[in-house]
This record gives structure tokens, C-alpha cells and sequence, in this order.
């Protein structure tokens, strides 16, 4: 194991340490996830062995464009709840193609497991063919016995938290509701992009954001907080209204793409202008995405959009909710 790339390192041929692995997509890193992430860790700090996280790079049967999490941000989010290193899959069509047995023995015997912790839905192998409790046996015939954990499923209002749960609630807009299962606001990263300054025409100037290819983006006008990417050692929160669509009523784009307007003191933004990546936390929607009658309808709207987000964020749940990433953010 020695290649390393944003938290990720790639299967080696060396003697890897005694490990407790947990494999998975684990797309939006949710909270059943982390408690699956938290149960390995514990079991491999019993035995003094490594808690090993092992996902895929590219998230099995999601498609471009409605995944949660970037590759990075799922690497980072795996190592805060607890792995003490991420193992990345990047084997294409090949890996999928692999039987259940050749998977188990070509994949996670090289990973040298003493234990396996698994969800209660973990499947593996050509077709989904193979089962958790399919792995004691089939590593067992190749020589290596292992304890085999499966955790129960972890829910929300009587309902099952999953990544495809969590697709739909942010596919929705209902971002308070996918917020509850990922145990955090749901974010989206990018690099500024310049935009067709329609914003700053109407009065109301925004910075644009580049969405990474892979990452879901919900439609709508939302109540957020962006955080830009500067030295500053403590990292700030500014009070934002944000959209993400195809701007119907002045572009008729074919694309959604995001931008957001900047509530907080002005004299915040000129601090961090120069930010050449921000992330954007989605808090709560205020409304769908709609084609207006002319540019001044649309303009009133908007100073509508900007106040009622400023209230919903003034609010001190919603201040608590993106400070649960990083207790030490400054919001403004």
C-alpha cells in the first residue's frame, strides 16, 4: 500500500498490517456509515490492528452527476469517523466482473483481514451475487479465518437511512431531510468560475461555483452558508441565498449551475473576494426554480429570496448544523 492521493492509498503488493475492513460505496459517508466506521474502529483498536475503509472511486451504480460525495470529500469524511486509512478500488469494468470468491480473495485477502464489518445490505462480486455472511467461508477455503460483524441498519423517522434515500431527499431540494441522515448539511465544492454578471446587473452580485462533474446538484432557491477557501486559520461561514438551475427566465440554460449571493457584511466578502474555491452548505429550501414574467418581477422575487434567507440562518439550529463539521467555524 503505497500510493496516496486526498486520503486515498491503492492496494500494494507488500505485507499490509493486520486490518478491520469495511467495504462499501459509501456515497455521502451518512450516519449509518459512520457508525459502521466507528463499529470497525473500535474492533480494531481491541486487537491493535488498523481500521480500513475500503470504497471505490467511482461509486458502483450511481451515475455521473448524482453522486453525493467526491472522491475527496468521501476519503476525508471516512478518516473523521474513524478509518485509519481509505482504501480506493479503481478497477473499472474489471472489478465488477470479478466473482464473489475471486473479489474476497484477490481484493480483501491482500488486505490481510482479522475482521470484516459490514452493513446489513453489504453485497460483493459479479452481479451482487455475494453476501457478508458469504465471506467467513470463502476466505476460510483460501486459508484465512476472519470474524465477520454486520451492523443493523440505522433509521431515520422509521425509515431506513441510505445513500439512495439520501439521493432522493437532495434530487427533492428537501435538504433538511438529507441533512438528518448525513448527519450534516449537505455541500457542494468548487472551484469560482466567472458568470454572466446577470446578478450583479439586477443589484444582487453572486459568485459563481464550477460542480464538480460527479456531485449531485439540487434545483431551487436555498438558504445556505459558503465558506470560502483562504489561509485564514479559522475558517468563516458567510450567511448566503444561493440558486442552482437553469435560469429559465434571462439564459434558458440546458445545465443547472450555482451561484450565491452574499448576505453577511459586505465588508466579509471583500475580506475573502480573491477565494478561488468555496463550499456551499445547503440549509433549507425557500423555493423551486420558476420562469418569471419580466426582469422586474423576477428582481422582487429575489430581494424576497435574500430576507427570507437571512431569517432561516439567523436561526441558532441552522448556525448548528454546519458547525457540527468544524466546531471551530465562525459564522457571520
Amino acid at each position: 500500500m503505497t500510493s496516496r492521493q486526498a486520503g486515498y492509498v491503492t492496494p500494494g503488493t507488500d505485507n499490509p498490517p493486520l486490518a478491520v475492513l469495511s467495504v462499501g460505496n459509501f456515497d455521502g459517508v451518512h450516519r449509518g456509515h459512520a457508525r459502521l466506521i466507528g463499529r470497525a474502529a473500535r474492533a480494531a483498536r481491541k486487537i491493535g490492528a488498523k481500521c480500513v475503509a475500503v470504497t471505490f472511486k467511482k461509486p458502483f451504480g450511481v451515475r455521473t452527476g448524482s453522486a453525493l460525495t467526491s472522491a475527496e470529500e468521501k476519503a476525508a469524511l471516512l478518516i473523521e469517523a474513524g478509518a485509519d486509512e481509505v482504501i480506493a478500488l479503481d478497477g473499472g469494468n474489471k472489478l465488477w466482473r470479478l466473482s464473489p470468491e475471486d473479489f474476497a480473495r484477490k481484493i480483501l485477502l491482500r488486505l490481510n483481514p482479522a475482521a470484516i464489518v459490514a452493513g446489513y445490505d453489504f453485497r460483493f462480486g459479479r452481479n451482487a451475487a455475494g453476501k457478508a455472511q458469504d465471506l467467513p467461508a470463502i476466505l476460510r477455503e483460501a486459508g484465512r479465518k476472519i470474524k465477520l460483524i454486520v451492523e443493523k441498519p440505522l433509521k431515520h423517522r422509521g425509515s431506513i437511512i441510505s445513500s439512495s434515500a439520501a439521493r432522493r431527499a437532495v434530487a427533492r431540494g428537501d435538504v433538511k431531510t438529507a441533512s438528518r441522515m448525513l448527519g450534516r448539511p449537505y455541500s457542494v465544492s468548487g472551484a469560482k468560475t466567472s458568470g454572466a454578471g446577470l446578478g450583479a446587473k439586477l443589484g444582487f452580485p453572486t459568485v459563481n461555483i464550477n460542480v464538480p462533474r460527479e456531485k449531485m446538484l439540487p434545483a431551487g432557491i436555498f438558504a445556505c452558508f459558503a465558506s470560502p477557501a483562504t489561509d485564514n486559520r479559522r475558517p468563516i461561514m458567510l450567511k448566503a441565498a444561493a440558486y442552482a438551475g437553469k435560469s429559465p427566465t434571462l439564459l434558458r440554460l440546458k445545465k443547472n449551475r450555482l451561484e450565491f449571493h452574499v448576505i453577511s457584511p459586505e465588508g466579509f466578502l471583500n475580506a475573502v473576494k480573491d477565494a478561488r474555491k468555496w463550499k456551499v452548505f445547503f440549509i433549507d429550501k425557500i423555493r423551486d426554480d420558476k420562469k418569471f414574467a419580466s426582469t422586474r418581477v423576477l428582481k422582487k422575487q429575489i430581494k424576497k429570496d435574500i430576507i427570507l434567507a437571512g431569517g432561516l440562518l439567523n436561526k441558532p439550529s441552522s448556525k448548528a448544523k454546519v458547525k457540527r463539521g468544524d466546531p471551530g467555524m465562525a459564522t457571520v
